[in-house]
């Protein structure tokens, strides 16, 4: 149905082919970008500390045989206890760390879609008036 302003009739148009090109375009980015804010990285993180601590620790071995380095049975305990405590450590230190970062990452990547969702509103109802 035509209006009496064919001007404002245009912009509708105008609005409407806008809002569904990001629609088209732009919804299905959004919406895999919000399904990968559910991925976590503290396991992996985790994993990767756990492993660290096992290649220093063999890198410390190697060494010791290099150079003929040896431990008494209280030097042997104490670097266990110390190898021990160091490598739970490690691993929360690197779980926190992640759980930090994947927090951050979430709620930046939803403050950016929001903004670029405002900007399209904004945009559109800019065209109307």
């Amino acid at each position: 149905m035509a209006s009496q302003t064919p001007l404002a009739d245009e912009l509708g148009k105008i609005s409407k082919e806008e809002f569904n090109r990001f629609l088209q375009d732009f919804r299905p980015v959004e919406a895999k970008a919000i399904a990968s804010l559910n991925d976590s990285t503290v396991q992996t993180s985790m994993g990767a500390a756990q492993g660290d601590a096992i290649r220093a620790r063999e890198s410390l071995a190697r060494m010791r045989e290099r150079y003929g380095a040896g431990l008494t049975p209280d030097q042997a305990a104490g670097e266990a206890r110390q190898n021990s405590l160091s490598g739970a450590l490690g691993v929360a230190t690197a779980g926190n760390n992640a759980y930090l970062a994947d927090r951050d990452n979430r709620e930046q990547t939803l403050a950016g879609l929001m903004n670029t969702g405002q900007i399209v509103r904004q945009q559109a109802l800019g065209n109307w008036t």
